[in-house]
Formats: C-alpha cells, structure tokens, sequence
C-alpha cells in the first residue's frame, strides 16, 4: 500500500469523515498533531514520509497484536510483555497515545496480573487498535479526497 495523502489543515472536516468510520471519540484514538507536526517538520518530504509511516504501522501492527494474543494464548508472561512494547512504541509514534498507554499497562502488568485480567486488558487493546486502523484508513481516505479536489 502507497498513500498519498495531502496536509490535514481542516480537522472538522476529517472528524466527518472518520465519524463514517465508526470511530467514537477521534481525539482520544489520535492526536493529529503528531501527524501535523512530522509533515510540518520534514517540508516537502513530510507527506510521502507520513504516509509511509501509516503503511509500516498497518503492515506491522496486526503481527504485534497477534503476538500479543498468542502469548496470552501460551501463557508467556515474557513474550506478552515483549509483543505489548513492540506495539506500543509505534503506536505512540502516530500519535494512538492512548493504545500506547494501554499497552503499556499490560507491558508493566503482565509479570503479576491474573490471566482473566490480562485478558480482559487485551481486549480493550484489541479494540483500541481496531479504531486506531479505522482512523488510518479514514485518514487516507479524506487525505485523497483533499489531493484531488486541489488537483482540479
């Protein structure tokens, strides 16, 4: 996947389109300032650079959840604490801040937590990630759609 997508300056206008999404709360799930602020930081370079970061985050991210489940699955408090790390710095670097915190509760909480604990913990990140794709791809989505109406 190779996005294109154009500087998000009208936020309401991108909070309608993910509200089509199904995402609740698009300030709790990603902080467009984290985007905003590496297109701003890298010029000319910032688009193709976010969207190239968005497509590393929806190659790589499914594995770390994953990794995560079979964990829990295996009864591996290490290889739980592990999978949650590496989930949760990519994250934090697109700005799901919130997905980063809850994967870091589990990282810290995973060598002492009852298992229907940690389950439970999985879940809400399982969902949480769920939101955090579905805002990439509203993202994309409105990020497209502004390129080609400045195109005509």
């Amino acid at each position: 996947m190779n996005y294109q997508t154009s500087h998000p300056s009208d936020t309401q206008a991108l909070e309608a389109v993910v509200e089509k999404f199904g995402i609740p709360n698009l300030h709790l799930v990603i902080d467009l300032r984290i985007l905003q602020d590496l297109r701003t930081m890298l010029d000319s370079d910032g688009d193709q650079f976010v969207a190239e970061l968005l497509d590393i985050y929806l190659t790589d991210a499914p594995l770390r959840v994953q990794m995560i489940k079979d964990a829990a699955a295996n009864g591996e408090r290490t290889k739980l604490q592990k999978a949650a790390h590496a989930l949760r710095s990519p994250s934090v670097s697109i700005g799901a801040a919130r997905l980063g915190m809850m994967c870091q509760s589990l990282e810290i909480s995973a060598d002492n937590q009852l298992w229907a604990e940690l389950s439970q913990m999985i879940n809400q990140i399982e969902s949480e990630y769920r939101n955090v794709v579905k805002f990439i791809t509203a993202y994309v989505s409105w990020g497209s759609k502004k390129e080609g109406e400045s195109t005509r």
